[in-house]
């Protein structure tokens, strides 16, 4: 490890909540959400796919979870795994937009990007688990999509809004993100 990389993982792992604001909390415990959800999702995608198929095949067992499965292996590969996985598939120019500039601003460009596409003309049956956000509208859509490609034991996780052909296995409910609002999951297998 180089002196500065040590310098900062020394210096992070000394911190304490205590010592910052509510606010940088806040804003961390936001961000860290938003930064799972999307690696939740882009561990799923085709461009993550061969660095998991890699994971699968290393013999590197290690004490580190590579997001979106249950494979166990050392830092450096979950951190390749996690990072590889740390994009989104976005339609909307605007949305697509916003999301390119916050991973900019955040200096995230070499760890994650977004896809210009639309959700309904993507291929998902490889994928484990996926995590969605979008409207009752959208759902309706890609339900169909969903029951002819997913295989047998992939998990759904759904934001705010249920799929209402199906039964959730399980619901979660966050009454406050740290912003005020408040949130519901859907856990679905299929």
């Amino acid at each position: 490890m180089d002196p500065l990389t040590r310098t900062l993982v020394f210096f992070s792992h000394a911190l304490n909540s205590k010592d910052l604001g509510s606010e940088v909390v806040d804003r961390t415990k936001y961000l860290l959400l938003d930064y799972l959800g999307v690696a939740i999702a882009g561990s799923l995608t085709e461009s993550s796919q061969p660095v998991y198929r890699m994971l699968a095949r290393s013999a590197s067992a290690g004490p580190c979870t590579a997001i979106g499965t249950a494979s166990r292996t050392s830092p450096e590969f979950a951190a390749l795994a996690n990072g590889a996985a740390a994009h989104s598939v976005e339609l909307d120019d605007t949305l697509y937009k916003q999301s390119a500039l916050r991973i900019k601003t955040l200096g995230l460009e070499s760890r994650a990007r977004i896809i210009h596409g639309d959700l309904l003309q993507q291929d998902y049956s490889s994928y484990d688990l996926l995590t969605i956000y979008l409207l009752p509208v959208a759902i309706q859509k890609i339900t169909p999509i969903f029951e002819k490609q997913l295989k047998k034991g992939t998990r759904i996780v759904a934001h705010d809004f249920e799929f209402p052909q199906w039964t959730a296995a399980k619901v979660l409910d966050i009454d406050d993100d740290g912003e005020g609002r408040s949130h519901r999951l859907y856990l679905y297998r299929r």
